[in-house]
């Protein structure tokens, strides 16, 4: 993050969801370490293979980010399409959604711009812990972040949840 605290490095981050290997977390994000061979640009270039350079930055409840690579959000914005006008859900998460939400384009260094509203609401200053999904990132506060882990532990009927479910 830079010292105005808008800048988001996501490059490497997303090479985790890649299968990148040798991911390490480090001061509340990911960091891929680096061979003699690869640059910065290397990175980025692979990101942008993978998924492009645009990206939607949003959030539902204002607390923590959503990062979507834009292929997989226009995938979700057709299934909303797909639901009635008249349909409730649709239109709080969508006025949600919007609200924190925009378009943003990786910069040269892999890094994306975090909205202000949604920097503001999320107390996106200081350090932030960016957790890989299956085809987006979650970007909380990491203070934040470790409140919630402790308010809501994972349990031992949680592992029998997953167990049944095949995990």
């Amino acid at each position: 993050m830079d010292k105005s605290g808008t800048l988001l490095y996501i490059a490497d981050a997303f090479l985790q969801l890649t299968g990148a290997e040798d991911v390490s977390r480090q001061h509340g994000s990911h960091h891929r370490r680096q061979r003699a061979s690869e640059s910065p640009h290397d990175f980025r270039r692979a990101l942008e293979e993978r998924f492009g350079a645009e990206f939607f930055i949003t959030s539902v409840a204002g607390d923590h980010a959503l990062v979507y690579p834009l292929p997989v959000w226009e995938e979700i914005e057709s299934r909303l399409a797909a639901l009635p006008a008249t349909d409730r859900i649709k239109e709080r998460y969508l006025e949600r959604v919007s609200y924190f939400g925009q378009q943003s384009r990786l910069d040269g260094q892999g890094r994306l711009l975090v909205p202000t509203i949604l920097r503001s609401s999320a107390s996106m200053s200081g350090e932030v812990v960016v957790s890989a999904r299956i085809d987006h990132l979650v970007v909380w506060n990491r203070e934040r972040f470790e409140k919630r882990l402790t308010e809501h532990p994972f349990t031992d009927e949680d592992f029998s949840l997953l167990s049944e479910r095949g995990i």
